[in-house]
């Protein structure tokens, strides 16, 4: 009855800590998200549907990403750049997407070619959040970002709650 009264008064209920302080900066209708891991982008992308639409490809987008990703890649959104991706590959396919999602998550797992370091530095505005998985391999790279005063995540389940 309380929760009822509020809300109809214009109170709005947040279920984490992370969504009540990034929220208003962060309010998404839709999200693009680019992994170079398809495991943790399908697990995203559940997560990210309790709050947000997951930003469907237009054929166009899938024609654009295919000249610059291997033939391999997911053809849909999550974006896997796969694996071997470098931050040139990430850098390709961010500027193919950069317009159409509210924001853009991008997760970086540790690969033998993924320099983490490399590829932050080109997210270049708040609309990209990067999502580090193995935070004991991204010490450099962490330590780049709170310098930066950047958010940033180690955790997939956090990264949706800004939502």
């Amino acid at each position: 009855m309380f929760k009822i009264l509020s809300e109809n008064a214009g109170a709005v209920f947040k279920n984490s800590i992370e969504s009540l302080i990034y929220s208003p900066e962060y309010k998404a209708k839709e999200v693009i998200i680019v992994t170079n891991a398809g495991g943790p982008g399908t697990i995203l992308t559940d997560l990210v549907s309790q709050y947000a639409k997951i930003k469907e490809l237009d054929k166009k987008t899938i024609e654009k990403l295919n000249k610059v990703l291997p033939p391999t890649w997911s053809h849909n959104n999550p974006i896997d750049v796969i694996g071997d991706a470098t931050d040139e590959r990430y850098k390709a396919a961010l500027e193919t997407v950069k317009n159409l999602g509210d924001i853009i998550f991008v997760i970086i797992t540790p690969q033998y070619m993924t320099d983490a370091l490399s590829i932050v530095k080109i997210l270049n505005n708040d609309k990209y959040i990067p999502i580090l998985l193995g935070k004991e391999s991204f010490l450099d790279t962490i330590n780049y970002l709170e310098n930066q005063n950047r958010l940033y995540f180690t955790s997939l389940e956090e990264a949706a709650k800004i939502l």
